[in-house]
């Protein structure tokens, strides 16, 4: 490219601005897990649940989530590229939004041992996952705070303190509920 301040590395250097994207992001993480964890906590309310409905309550939330992140996204995407995406954007963009569906494989699991089994009720499966939950958000923050901090453990101390906050206020919402 001639004229541009840019390395011309050889490699797509056509494309301007194409930003470099990460396996696994974390802010669809955050999102589903406290979507998974408020929908256990709405659901567990319920002590009628069987596996089927707990299975339903897993998949259920994440399938619509992950269906409106996508349609969302390539709408942004048009919106701000005034094109349609490209065989690498339309992969980006799939996989960001399956990130939602690869947060049902634990609780999927832990439903399907749960029935196989018999060790523990769908009730217990349920507030299992929700306390698994509660501890994955509080790692995502921790990661991403060492992440995006130039001070690796205090931004991992920071963004703990900040999951711990939003695990408590789905909590109260729970206590909430059971009384």
């Amino acid at each position: 490219m001639t004229g541009s301040t840019l390395p011309d590395t050889g490699h797509n250097s056509w494309r301007r601005g194409r930003p470099t994207w990460a396996a696994l992001d974390a802010e669809p993480l955050i999102y589903g897990t406290v979507i998974i964890m408020t929908v256990m906590v709405v659901g567990a309310d319920d002590t009628d649940v069987d596996f089927g409905d707990a299975t339903g309550m897993v998949l259920g939330p994440m399938v619509a989530t992950a269906v409106a992140h996508l349609f969302s996204s390539w709408l942004g995407y048009v919106n701000s590229h005034h094109r349609m995406p490209d065989g690498a954007d339309r992969r980006h963009l799939l996989w960001h939004s399956a990130h939602f569906l690869l947060l049902t494989v634990v609780p999927l699991i832990i439903i399907g041992l749960g029935r196989v089994s018999g060790l523990w009720s769908a009730y217990g499966a349920l507030d299992t996952i929700s306390d698994l939950a509660f501890l994955f958000l509080l790692v995502l923050g921790a990661a991403s705070g060492w992440h995006a901090s130039k001070r690796r453990w205090r931004g991992a101390i920071l963004g703990g303190l900040v999951a711990i906050v939003v695990g408590l206020i789905v909590t109260v919402l729970k206590v909430v509920l059971e009384h």
